[in-house]
């Protein structure tokens, strides 16, 4: 009997072995643009260290971050948030988010796409994590 135990719990520690995922938490809640939900556009957390999260919002700007499997959330600490349309038809260059209307319509500034621009950062936490993001359509005048 103790050896079965014995070897069910180093059947639980292999288990775990070779995982390289970083302490997660679950990441929901919502983008506005002009107070309207904003549909289809494409939410990223960039963590300080780690791998990045991000999602398609829905139809009501809702999301729910996945990084690893879907909806599983981001890496535990400060993000770098963009915020870009996704485009129906539009191939997506890295490091270059089209300025083309998403399927709804809407265009979102280009500097939501951009972390050193987009000026929102999100602190995840393991202890509940519901953001907000209520962008403003206007671009800054320089």
């Amino acid at each position: 009997q103790k050896d079965r135990y014995f070897i069910l719990a180093c059947l639980a520690m292999l288990a775990g072995c070779g995982s390289d995922q970083m302490p997660m938490a679950v990441v929901t809640r919502k983008v506005t643009l002009e107070e309207k939900p904003l549909r289809h556009a494409k939410v990223t957390f960039r963590p300080e260290a780690g791998p990045s999260a991000s999602v398609e919002t829905d139809e009501q700007g809702r999301f729910t971050l996945s990084t690893y499997s879907p909806a599983d959330g981001a890496v535990i600490g400060i993000h770098q948030v963009t915020i870009y349309s996704v485009n129906s038809g539009v191939a997506l260059t890295p490091g270059q988010p089209p300025a083309l209307p998403n399927s709804t319509g809407v265009v979102v500034p280009q500097r939501y796409a951009r972390p050193e621009t987009s000026g929102l950062s999100a602190d995840v936490r393991s202890d509940g994590n519901h953001f907000e993001f209520a962008l403003d359509a206007a671009e800054p005048m320089n």
